[in-house]
């Protein structure tokens, strides 16, 4: 683990996946703080969002994909990412990131994505959690990084 800003990793990720996005009629937003450093390994956290990202981009059309983070008081780093798409249903919230727990309604999901970016998050000792928009419509994830 290192210190370093958060804002350029987000950013780089936003426009490698600009073309995916723009796919799907998507817009991503970067709202991290541009002077925001956290403490991680950068490389598993690149990880960690991109998997987030991919998702989200997959199941928003024509909608949009915020990405943000802000430290909290008790030291540890909160990231999110969400987004204004199909969402996932109430029954699969506490599931989606169990190691084999797919998408049924995909030939294409493995449901090895999210057991991923669980194991990679709980390796910076943070937590990793899926729930619904206020909004009602998308699905927000977050996840703490701990300190150092």
């Amino acid at each position: 683990r290192r210190d370093f800003d958060l804002w350029p990793l987000v950013e780089s990720l936003v426009l490698a996946l600009r073309p995916m996005a723009d796919q799907e009629g998507t817009r991503l937003v970067n709202l991290v703080p541009d002077d925001l450093v956290v403490n991680a390994d950068a490389g598993l956290l690149r990880r960690i969002l991109q998997n987030l990202l991919s998702n989200a981009i997959a199941y928003t059309v024509k909608g949009e994909v915020l990405i943000g983070a802000r430290p909290q008081k008790d030291g540890l780093m909160e990231c999110w990412v969400t987004d204004t798409g199909t969402g996932i249903p109430t029954e699969r919230l506490d599931k989606v990131f169990e190691k084999g727990e797919g998408d049924p309604s995909r030939d294409d999901s493995t449901g090895l994505g999210l057991a991923i970016v669980k194991a990679f998050v709980e390796a910076h000792e943070g937590t990793v959690q899926a729930e619904h928009n206020a909004a009602g419509q998308g699905t927000t994830i977050r996840f703490t990084l701990g300190g150092k």
